[in-house]
């Protein structure tokens, strides 16, 4: 969690193409740590973290996703909403059954959520962003199917 939360904080900013870099290294580093902690049995520690260091930021990048006039930064404040939601969902792709972690997934979501849902716009942009995924050529950032898991949690 703490990478992904180092990751997050060096998005929110307009990052060099490097340090954007760094950042999704940052990513794939937090998502085979919790795997790894997901496989050690340790899931209530991988919430709490989550709980604690990540769903905290959702409302600064709703911020970004529905105030910023630039739209790869739009792009990327969606995608890093959509990697908290998927960390969460984590113990459920690795095997664990569902019915034994989605209390736990509700409620570490449920901030979150909240934030999400008080601004309407942000779930607007969201949708016109996915849906204009194709034609934002290089502006369309990698692991764009994380905010997918944004729609999986609310529907």
């Amino acid at each position: 969690s703490l990478c992904a939360g180092v990751a997050i904080g060096v998005s929110l900013r307009q990052p060099a193409p490097h340090e954007l870099d760094v950042a999704d290294s940052m990513l794939r580093t937090a998502d085979v740590n919790i795997s790894g902690a997901i496989r050690a049995g340790r899931e209530v520690e991988v919430f709490a973290a989550i709980e604690e260091y990540l769903a905290p930021c959702v409302g600064p990048l709703v911020m970004v996703l529905t105030w910023s006039g630039d739209v790869a930064l739009k792009r990327r404040a969606m995608s890093l909403i959509g990697w908290i939601f998927y960390f969460t969902y984590k113990p459920c792709i690795e095997g664990c059954a569902p019915s034994s972690v989605q209390a736990e997934v509700d409620k570490v979501l449920r901030q979150p959520v909240r934030v999400l849902s008080a601004d309407p716009l942000a779930l607007n942009t969201m949708a016109m962003l996915l849906g204009d995924t194709h034609a934002g050529g290089d502006d369309v950032i990698s692991n764009m199917h994380v905010p997918l898991y944004i729609a999986n949690h609310l529907s």
